[in-house]
């Protein structure tokens, strides 16, 4: 299994920065991705499934939040 890296901050903590160097540095990062990463988190924690199955090769998860509007 690939180790995990969560970068856990508020917007504007750097999240982007830490997404860039992980990139660039050749590991596989996800940064937000429009609210997919907390949708499947909070999907699969209600169902019993594991989350980020989708993402298993994935090192570093930045800015994990999804926000939608009524």
């Amino acid at each position: 299994m690939t180790p995990k890296v969560f970068q856990i901050g508020l917007n504007t903590t750097g999240t982007r920065s830490i997404f860039k160097l992980f990139k660039r540095s050749g590991y596989k990062s996800v940064h937000w991705s429009k609210g997919l990463l907390a949708e499947d988190i909070a999907a699969k924690s209600k169902t019993g499934e594991v989350p980020l199955t989708d993402w298993d090769d994935t090192v570093l998860f930045t800015d994990i939040e999804s926000v939608h509007t009524t």
